[in-house]
């Protein structure tokens, strides 16, 4: 039996209360298209994750948190309806 998935909109990275996420995550968006691009996310983060390893420049560190920020975005914004 397949479950269905509601998305809310979740704002990305951490906003002072008055002002707007300048990021978030829409309702509504397709589970396969969210999953697709946690997909992508999550491989970024990883592929920046190992050059950072042995790296002495940690330039790259704020890619990689940028795109761990948004994943935890889409993970949140997925939700399973109670029965």
């Amino acid at each position: 039996m397949r479950k269905s998935f509601e998305h809310c909109s979740v704002p990305v990275g951490n906003y002072l209360s008055d002002r707007p996420a300048l990021f978030s995550v829409n309702a509504g968006i397709a589970l396969q298209d969210a999953l697709a691009h946690l997909g992508v996310l999550l491989e970024c983060a990883q592929l920046t994750a190992n050059e950072l390893y042995d790296a002495p420049d940690r330039s790259l560190l704020g890619v990689t948190l940028h795109c761990i920020e948004h994943a935890q975005a889409v993970v949140a914004s997925l939700r399973v309806p109670q029965a």
